[in-house]
């Protein structure tokens, strides 16, 4: 019985965090942060960083 309890307890707390972390995003911060993020970006940012460091 104390073990459903606790996993009851265990499985809303990890439903409420889940919640929290979700956010309403417009249009434009969507754009912003995809460019911020896209692989092909961090590609490139390494790739100026090697060349930096073998000069």
């Amino acid at each position: 019985m104390k073990k459903k309890g606790l996993l009851i307890y265990l499985l809303l707390l990890s439903f409420g965090f889940q919640v929290q972390a979700q956010r309403n995003m417009t249009l434009k911060e969507c754009v912003e942060y995809s460019l911020q993020n896209h692989l092909s970006n961090t590609v490139y940012n390494n790739e100026i960083e090697i060349a930096k460091q073998s000069l």
